[in-house]
Order: C-alpha cells, then sequence, then structure tokens
C-alpha cells in the first residue's frame, strides 16, 4: 500500500486505538525520528531518489516534528564531546 504524505498516519494506523498512537509521536518526538511514508511515484510531490538533497529530506523530517533546534543542540553537544571528553576510562598511563 502506498499513502501520499498527507494521509500517513492516519490511514496506515487506522486500525490503532488514538492513544497507542499518540503515544508512539510522544515517543518519535522524544527519539527525534520521523515517520516517512512509502513514496507514491504518482503523486504530484513525489522526488526520484536520485534527485533527494539534503536539503528536501531534512524539510520532510522537521515537517514531520522533529525539532531543529534541539536537534543541532544535541548533535553539536555530541561532537563537543568527542572533541573534548569529560569522563576517560582506564589507566592514564
Amino acid at each position: 500500500m502506498s499513502l501520499k504524505r498527507e494521509e500517513w498516519p492516519a490511514k496506515a494506523l487506522g486500525f490503532i486505538a488514538p492513544e497507542v498512537i499518540e503515544m508512539a509521536q510522544e515517543i518519535r518526538k522524544i527519539c527525534n525520528t520521523a515517520m516517512v511514508p512509502s513514496p507514491d511515484p504518482e503523486a504530484t510531490d513525489f522526488v526520484p531518489y536520485a534527485e533527494l538533497t539534503e536539503e528536501i529530506v531534512l524539510g520532510w523530517c522537521f515537517e514531520d516534528g522533529i525539532d531543529q533546534e534541539a536537534t543541532e543542540a544535541s548533535l553539536q553537544a555530541n561532537i563537543d564531546l568527542q572533541v573534548t571528553p569529560v569522563k576517560a576510562s582506564g589507566v592514564p598511563w
């Protein structure tokens, strides 16, 4: 089954209780994950794989409720810890 972006997740999850859908959406926000449905090649907004850009894909993610500022801050904090760790293990020699 192929769904258009605006139909997801309503039709795909139509058989699941609304409370479960709400809980899943909260978990997605916490985990910074996006739901991207299977593409419909007949859709007017279909983008072939070879034409996808970083801007298009990130746009889908941030449009789907992922907090861009929080995601970028989390990634930067992770990079900063890798560059300048605050914890170490083992012995110093």
